[in-house]
């Protein structure tokens, strides 16, 4: 028979692992069958009962994902040196996830990078906040789309009516973009940079990474390599773009040079919104300061906000409290920006009811 102190814990695992999302629940069901395989294989003295419980507490290492689930493991099976094998089986079960998903990842990431995206997990502040502002026939620009997570995201959002337009300048995450949107006829991919000047341009592709590329030389090794750069002034201006109704970029850096390649695009739009990294490390790299950054978005007529668990925050309010405390892990925020009259499906935090 089970002891009281096992019951207890299969009722933390029931109540650690709910979830709505189907993707995580295939996970952990997923995750656990195979593990408990692995033990049989290699003919442990665990009776299958057992085996299950544990195995499903080892899954519990997404820690993106289930992090309450993640401390039961570490509370209760933490010692039994179980890591490979739980890291093999979830390896097996999110590929095939990513299979079913018809999404290609870069052979650096690991399961559980992989998954935050499968689940949608990665962002997920800005992910939410996207999912209110973005609608049915809106014409989005996804500049560094990396390898189609948000473009994805935004081509279910705006519909068949709308459009997604994707600039991507690193060949090997083009290459992946084009595999993860192909099937999505409301995407369309560029495989440039976008700047301040239409033409070549040096492009610095880090060796160790897939989402640091930058049209900023950066402090770390890398290679440099050229691309062709474009504005987005001169694509409006050629027809080869519509007027965007929202904005979303992710440069490394590099985001001040393309703001100034679309002056009259920002300009001229009282509607536009922008989304944009905010990483002062990778800014003062390029020799813009964090408040020449935030000018330089305030001079289009934009309010900033900061994108925060509790949604878009003044980014002045975020910066009296401690902007440090709303950073994400890799040292950076998403920053929302809107004009005054700018149309809202949903209400802003003003400065008066956070510092309530």
């Amino acid at each position: 028979m089970l002891g009281m102190g096992r019951v207890s814990f299969i009722f933390q695992i029931m109540y650690a692992s709910r979830t709505p999302h189907f993707t995580e629940c295939m996970l952990f069901s997923g995750g656990a069958f195979i593990a408990c395989c692995a033990y049989v294989v290699k003919g442990e003295a665990l009776i299958y009962r057992q085996a299950l419980f544990d195995t499903i507490a080892c899954v519990a290492q997404t820690t993106t994902i289930a992090p309450n689930l993640r401390a039961l493991y570490r509370r209760y099976f933490g010692f039994l040196g179980l890591n490979k094998i739980v890291h093999n089986a979830l390896s097996i079960v999110v590929n095939v996830i990513a299979r079913a998903q018809q999404f290609y990842f870069p052979k650096k990431f690991n399961w559980e990078w992989k998954l935050e995206m499968l689940s949608k997990k990665y962002e997920k502040e800005t992910v939410a906040l996207c999912r209110k502002i973005i609608m049915p026939g809106m014409q989005v620009i996804d500049i560094g789309a990396h390898i189609g997570y948000f473009s994805r995201i935004f081509s279910q959002l705006v519909g068949n009516q709308g459009i997604v337009n994707c600039f991507e300048a690193d060949p090997e995450n083009f290459e992946l973009l084009n595999k993860n949107t192909k099937s999505l006829s409301n995407v369309r991919l560029f495989k440039n940079a976008v700047a301040d000047r239409d033409g070549t341009i040096n492009f610095y592709h880090i060796e160790e990474s897939t989402g640091c590329h930058s049209l900023i030389a950066p402090a770390s090794d890398s290679r440099k390599i050229t691309v062709d750069a474009v504005t987005l002034d001169s694509m409006l201006k050629n027809g080869t773009l519509e007027p965007a109704d929202i904005i979303k970029m992710d440069i490394e850096g590099g985001e001040p040079l393309a703001l100034r390649g679309m002056k009259k695009l920002l300009t001229n739009s009282q509607n536009i919104q922008l989304i944009c990294e905010f990483n002062a490390e990778s800014l003062a790299t390029g020799g813009v300061s964090p408040q020449d950054f935030i000018a330089l978005l305030e001079s289009f007529g934009f309010t900033v906000y900061g994108i925060t668990d509790a949604g878009p925050v003044p980014l002045k309010t975020l910066m009296d409290k401690n902007l440090n405390e709303y950073l994400l892990p890799t040292g950076y925020i998403n920053l929302y920006c809107r004009k005054v009259s700018a149309q809202s499906s949903f209400s802003l935090k003003t400065e008066e009811n956070m510092s309530a």
